[in-house]
């Protein structure tokens, strides 16, 4: 007769479970998968700036912040907060090149999760927060 997993799904703050008092040669093994989402940057009407608008993102208590100069795209802006992103080096994120995306005005780049299994939050701010959009491609898994 096989044996049933036991699975527990971890989220919040939890990153592990303690395994003490198994049976011998009963085992527990930990999967992770790193949370990823997808950030976007819209500069077409009505989210288009002006010169010194600023748009922010936070992450976990990093805060990366892009101050708009006339004449700018959605990509260099992308690639500022990416090039910031990057620099931090407390960040708990790791993020894909920046590339223009869905037409004029509109760029993308991912941010990861550096430790799988580790959930982070972002959030966003500045003159043109409503200009950014942010979508989970991949949900953060902790299974014991």
């Amino acid at each position: 007769m096989p044996i049933t997993d036991i699975i527990y799904d971890l989220s919040g703050s939890a990153t592990g479970a303690t395994d003490a008092g198994l049976p011998a040669g009963v085992v527990a093994n930990q999967t992770t998968t790193a949370k990823e989402d997808e950030i976007t940057i819209d500069i077409n009407a009505p989210n288009a700036p002006v010169a010194n608008d600023t748009y922010s993102i936070a992450i976990d208590g990093g805060i990366y912040t892009h101050v708009f100069s006339a004449g700018e795209t959605a990509l260099q802006i992308a690639q500022s907060l990416t090039a910031s992103i990057t620099g931090d080096t407390n960040r708990v994120v790791n993020v894909t090149t920046a590339a223009a995306a869905g037409g004029a005005g509109i760029a993308t780049f991912s941010v990861t999760a550096i430790t799988p299994g580790q959930s982070h939050t972002i959030r966003t701010g500045g003159d043109r927060a409503a200009g950014i959009s942010i979508a989970n491609t991949t949900a953060n898994v902790n299974r014991v």
